[in-house]
């Protein structure tokens, strides 16, 4: 066990030192625990339990002899090394099986929600830790198939739980299967020592005060008259090849999280074994017939207040390019490894990327340049050439319809061997491999939401691609258009004779008509002529418009024919044989006078 003082050599990670799990048991009690309202209290009297449940553990622990069978594999698993150990995997036969009716998942390698979490105290808000987020061992919940779509609809995030959920009869593994409204959570403790005993309890406090938030957060959405849950519960326990202890939650009446330790058992012995499989059935029959009814009483209430259902926060998607084994696959090590005679199926072992020809039917035979023409065709001839004659495999589509609005229907590509005749072909690239085995059926996990939205993100992220494409090539060929525009509107003007009235540069007061040409201006108008005929059009109009402005205005003021030219003399004389004034925007109003 971790000293509560780090001698000053030793290395302490910042992890480590926020959630202040390098503290011993007592110090993690006293300091964090204490700072969120969470409270180990004593042993808890069976009349103070909850009604429903006393009632419901009465008649389980009856008859404890049916257990009898369990008990004697549970033993044969100990002495072959598959109990409890130093892997994550939590062993079967430890727990009684769950009746197939009853809406439970027991989810292994579970990972909670920060949401659910107990809020920190007021006054410890000067404490620098933050309590980590439980990681039990095992926990029990409410399958997906508990609720309807309007219910999973309202549900909170952070009363959902995902992890791994293995049937040790089948051999099937279903990672990140989604689990619901957890009551019940699992804890490994070590019996070799009193603190790791300690360390372990107060996992489990945290675990089963999760537990409670994030029923209370539920309950408080509800908009009803009286509370659905008078007092909200759940259970914890501390498991290990030897013993078991079994521990209740609820708040007080101050609103602290409480723990008090309900039994103790000792698995070494026949009785002992047999109690505890009681005490876990009682447990679970109470969660799938007292507390699921009560929470789906809770979801029509507030389906009932609320017409518009709340948005739950979505799980950020990224990108890493850590290339470690994931928990997934270590877990499907270790099962291998520690069950060896079972043949282990993982339901998403098999899948592959929708629009991945290769990795449904394998590589492709035959050279190099076959297989460059069977994944990237460039002309009709190549992909005749790798295609092959048509099959039910050429048009078997990659990519799934677009036109099905269903996301089920979107989820897996069509099978050859369900293709119809009348099928048209896929605007995709045809398939380009040779008959092989088909690819399997949807497993069991494509339910899982996490799954569907991973393959939306993958097929969104190929239509980018695509589109990507498609922008470069229009913006080539809107380039090319554009150059072509110009080569065909610079000729002809080039050859224009007004070009030579727009480039003179400098003219002298002697020789007005005899302009001096500039060999780079030159060029310059010939290759963009509209951006210098446009302001001396301007020019030229404006002048002329002005010049007939001061003729009406002359003949207004003026009394006759002389007088108005003498007017006109006087203003624009000077400026006519002057060097400010440009010979060709002044002779254009001395030639209409």
């Amino acid at each position: 066990m971790e000293s509560s003082s780090p001698l000053p050599d030793t290395t302490v990670s910042l992890l480590r030192a926020l959630d202040g799990s390098h503290l011993q048991w007592s110090d993690f009690r006293t300091v964090v625990l204490s700072a969120f309202r969470i409270v180990l209290a004593e042993s808890i009297q069976l009349s103070e339990l909850s009604r429903p449940f006393s009632d419901r553990l009465k008649p389980c622990l009856q008859r404890v002899d049916r257990f009898d069978p369990q008990e004697r594999q549970w033993r044969r698993n100990l002495v072959d090394g598959r109990g409890f150990g130093s892997s994550i995997v939590f062993p079967p036969d430890a727990l009684p099986p769950i009746g197939l009716n009853r809406g439970l998942h027991r989810c292994q390698a579970p990972k909670l929600n920060r949401e659910a979490l107990p809020p920190r105290a007021v006054k410890a808000q000067e404490s620098l830790f933050e309590l980590p987020v439980p990681r039990p061992n095992l926990l029990t919940g409410f399958t997906t198939g508990a609720f309807n779509e309007r219910e999973l609809s309202v549900l909170p995030n952070c009363t959902a739980a995902s992890g791994t959920i293995v049937d040790f009869d089948s051999g099937s593994v279903s990672p990140g299967t989604t689990t619901y409204c957890p009551f019940l959570v699992f804890e490994r403790m070590d019996t070799s020592s009193d603190d790791a005993v300690q360390t372990a309890k107060n996992q489990c406090a945290i675990g089963g005060a999760h537990c409670v938030r994030a029923q209370q957060l539920l309950f408080r959405r509800c908009g009803g008259s009286r509370p659905v849950f008078e007092k909200p519960i759940s259970f914890s326990c501390a498991i290990d090849n030897s013993a078991a202890l079994i521990n209740y939650h609820s708040v007080d009446a101050d609103g602290r999280y409480c723990m008090s330790e309900l039994s103790r058992f000792n698995l070494e012995e026949t009785d002992g074994f047999r109690e505890f499989q009681g005490w876990i059935e009682a447990i679970e029959d109470w969660g799938s017939t007292y507390l699921l009814p009560v929470v789906k009483i809770a979801l029509r209430q507030l389906l009932k207040y609320s017409t518009t259902p709340p948005i739950s926060p979505m799980p950020s998607l990224t990108l890493s390019i850590d290339t470690a084994a994931g928990t997934d696959e270590v877990f499907m090590k270790v099962l291998r490894a520690t069950f060896g005679s079972i043949k282990w199926k993982c339901d998403g072992e098999y899948e592959t990327p929708l629009n991945s020809s290769v990795a449904h039917c394998g590589t492709p035979l035959g050279p190099r340049q076959i297989r460059t023409q069977a994944l990237s065709p460039t002309s009709p001839r190549d992909i005749l050439s790798a295609s092959g004659p048509p099959t039910p495999f050429s048009i078997w589509r990659m990519r799934p319809e677009f036109s099905s609005k269903s996301p089920i229907a979107r989820r897996h590509p069509l099978s050859p061997l369900k293709l119809r005749a009348d099928i048209p072909d896929s605007p995709c690239r045809r398939a380009t491999l040779s008959p092989c085995t088909p690819p399997p059926e949807a497993p069991n996990s494509a339910k899982s939401p996490m799954l569907v939205l991973q393959k939306r993100v993958d097929l969104a992220m190929n239509e980018i691609q695509e589109l990507r494409e498609l922008v470069y090539t229009l913006q080539s060929e809107l380039r090319l258009k554009n150059a072509q525009l110009e080569v065909e509107q610079g000729l002809p003007d080039q050859g224009s004779p007004e070009l030579g009235d727009v480039t003179p540069t400098t003219a002298t007061a002697t020789q007005p008509s005899d302009p001096v040409f500039d060999s780079e201006q030159t060029l310059s108008s010939a290759v963009s002529p509209r951006v210098i005929l446009r302001p001396l059009t301007s020019s030229r109009f404006l002048s002329t418009a002005v010049c007939l402005l001061m003729l009406v205005f002359c003949m207004v003021v003026s009394s006759s024919v002389c007088e108005t030219a003498t007017h006109l003399a006087s203003v624009f004389g000077p400026a006519i044989f002057s060097n400010n004034f440009a010979a060709p925007f002044s002779f254009a109003w001395c030639d209409m006078i």
